[in-house]
């Protein structure tokens, strides 16, 4: 598959495209808290690419597969502490996803949607006409706002006060964007 057409299985099941700078910018986080030199992220982002150029699987590989790739890239270049940062900083996003309950005033108290980023980008691009990248960077500042309050329980009301504040802030505001019943499915 080749580099324009490589596409990646999310966890939800949808299907993006691949992108190095989201691989070169985790690699990045990862090789400055593990004291490694961070212009490696670079060389060591292109050849999971490389790898990835080659696969001839019918289905895209999965995002899963993509971050082995990038963990054992790591451990094979001797970049052992990295490889181990990796995996914590994904278990920890994965356990703070899971923790995080959506609420609002009209839902049963045993029924609170679990966070999905994915519905988030899902109403940007749908209610907003966002592209697909921007959703996925607006939806990730979002969340990354969420994890940062610690909170177990956020309303969608919050959800989409966060959202609008984002939009606003890159400048994709406008009378359109910022209409309060816009946001209703958010979260």
């Amino acid at each position: 598959m080749s580099r324009n057409g490589l596409y990646v299985i999310k966890r939800d099941g949808c299907q993006e495209p691949f992108s190095i700078a989201k691989l070169r910018s985790s690699l990045t986080r990862v090789m400055r808290v593990s004291e490694c030199d961070p212009k490696l992220a670079e060389p060591l982002a292109k050849a999971v690419l490389s790898h990835l150029d080659d696969w001839q699987e019918p289905q895209p590989p999965a995002t899963d597969y993509v971050f082995r790739c990038a963990k054992a890239v790591l451990e094979q270049t001797g970049l052992e502490d990295a490889a181990r940062e990796f995996a914590r900083q994904r278990r920890i996003r994965d356990e703070r996803r899971k923790a995080v309950r959506i609420v609002d005033r009209d839902t049963p108290a045993k029924r609170f949607a679990a966070w999905r980023k994915s519905e988030v980008v899902r109403s940007l691009k749908e209610e907003y006409g966002i592209g697909h990248a921007a959703a996925r960077f607006l939806a990730g500042r979002t969340e990354e706002q969420i994890f940062a309050l610690n909170y177990k329980l956020v309303s969608r009301t919050l959800v989409s006060e966060l959202l609008r504040n984002e939009l606003h802030a890159w400048g994709l505001s406008d009378e359109r964007l910022t209409t309060p019943n816009r946001t209703e499915s958010v979260g």
